[in-house]
């Protein structure tokens, strides 16, 4: 299996990348990544040389499994997730030692998952736990089934979770309803939760989504994420993004704006309720309409539609539709709470009369 997961994880890397995810992982000699990369050699190549040393050192899935952990750290953009949080949890669940997580976590999810073994793989980034649970498949269970056997390394039964110390939320990658139930019950479980709660708050940009869940409870917690990440993910770097900052309204010598005062009224509302620049990153807003048909001929019909709006920032987007005079203003409500509410999936019903 271990070949398979070395050459899954390098196959999904950019070529300029494969370096500094090999050398993070901290198995192998810098100078022998450094042989490695140093002729022209193709992907599949590089992945069976690092299988032929990781099997020289001895290294068995366990520790390679460490290599898919790494590798999402410095990539968490390539999937999506979602947040939940802990309810009932009290504050010493909430602050476990990250190495007694893992072997509680994994012993959880193993009461549930009849097919195999499952590999537990943990470490700090950023100031946050990052556990790894790779539910694999028993060579009993490849003979006895039917149709196409299991693989003995499927990437898509390696779900990850991103922990807090003393927060009450975790982040968890969107996986198969199965193993979400099974991570979910475990999570629950370990954290002495009653609950666990989908705040409706998801996407790719990792860091945003802690930004925004800390912020509304420990504002120290979310820069000091945001700050350490910047720092530790050296690919960082190549992702940083242009900021999108909200224009003071100028003035313009021999020319009178009578809407000048009404511009800076809604960039000061615009600023209020999202910032002037470094707004979180997310890529979808849902919106699920249920209200009543208010249109003739009169019926006790439902209007129900669900509206997704998505975009590579859709906060910085409509801020600057906002800021060009194409939103009209004052804002509703369910747009201006969506990081104080911490949710990017909203539903809009008719009030409940009294």
């Amino acid at each position: 299996m271990n070949d398979l997961i070395i050459s899954s994880v390098i196959t999904k890397c950019h070529k300029s990348t494969i370096s500094e995810t090999l050398k993070r992982w901290g198995r192998l000699a810098d100078s022998e990544v450094d042989q490695l990369l140093q002729n022209r050699s193709t992907k599949a190549e590089i992945a069976e040389k690092v299988a032929t040393l990781s099997e020289e050192n001895g290294l068995h899935a366990d520790i390679v499994g460490d290599l898919e952990l790494t590798y999402m750290q410095l990539h968490s953009n390539r999937k999506s997730w979602k947040v939940f949080r802990l309810d009932g949890s009290s504050d010493n669940d909430l602050n476990l030692d990250p190495r007694t997580l893992r072997s509680r976590l994994v012993s959880a999810v193993e009461m549930n998952w009849r097919n195999g073994r499952v590999y537990g793989n943990m470490n700090m980034f950023a100031g946050a736990v990052w556990l790894r649970l790779h539910f694999g498949s028993s060579p009993l269970q490849q003979q006895q089934k039917k149709g196409p056997r299991p693989r003995a390394y499927n990437p898509n039964n390696s779900v990850f979770l991103v922990a807090f110390p003393n927060s009450p939320y975790v982040i968890v990658n969107r996986t198969g309803i199965r193993l979400t139930r099974i991570v979910s019950q475990a999570v629950k479980q370990v954290f002495g939760a009653s609950g666990l709660k989908d705040i409706q708050l998801s996407g790719r940009h990792l860091m945003s989504l802690a930004d925004i869940v800390h912020k509304k409870s420990n504002e120290t917690m979310s820069s000091a994420y945001r700050d350490q990440e910047t720092m530790e993910n050296p690919l960082c770097v190549g992702q940083k993004r242009k900021e999108t900052e909200l224009k003071e309204p100028g003035e313009v010598e021999g020319i009178v704006d009578d809407n000048r005062k009404f511009k800076r009224s809604r960039r000061e509302s615009l600023v209020a309720n999202f910032g002037a620049s470094s707004r979180p990153i997310l890529e979808k807003l849902e919106y699920k309409f249920n209200v009543q048909f208010r249109g003739k001929p009169t019926t006790d019909l439902k209007c129900q539609a669900t509206i997704e709006i998505k975009g590579k920032s859709i906060l910085d987007g409509f801020c600057q539709l906002a800021d060009a005079g194409y939103v009209k203003f004052p804002l509703p409500k369910h747009l201006t709470t969506i990081t104080s509410n911490a949710r990017n999936s909203f539903t809009i019903e008719d009030k409940k009369k009294n």
